[in-house]
């Protein structure tokens, strides 16, 4: 057997047994606290916003550095952005459109 064991299974353990209890401690405190935990729910989804929001700026920061292109935001199908410009239609499409049938 190996004699000089360096005890990573005692402290997983340990860390283990503290989180449990931790979590079960919490799960009680908002049971019987729902104001309070209503209002440390909100922090912890605010915070996740943050998380996701930076995560995706870092993406776009990363995939426009490496590929050189840059991200452009779709938008919904059928929807005109508001910075579109209007143009006249083309002048075959007008005799094309005239040759349809309905």
């Amino acid at each position: 057997m190996f004699k000089g064991g360096c005890g990573c299974g005692i402290i997983a353990g340990v860390l283990l047994a503290v989180a449990t209890g931790a979590g079960v401690w919490y799960f009680f405190y908002c049971r019987n606290n729902p104001d309070d935990a209503d209002q440390q729910f909100q922090q912890v989804e605010k915070g996740w916003e943050n998380v996701k929001d930076g995560g995706d700026k870092t993406l776009h920061f990363v995939k426009e550095n490496f590929t050189g292109k840059k991200s452009v935001k779709e938008d919904a199908p059928g929807e005109v952005p508001a910075t579109a410009p209007v143009l006249p239609p083309h002048p075959e499409d007008r005799v094309q459109n005239s040759k349809q049938s309905f």
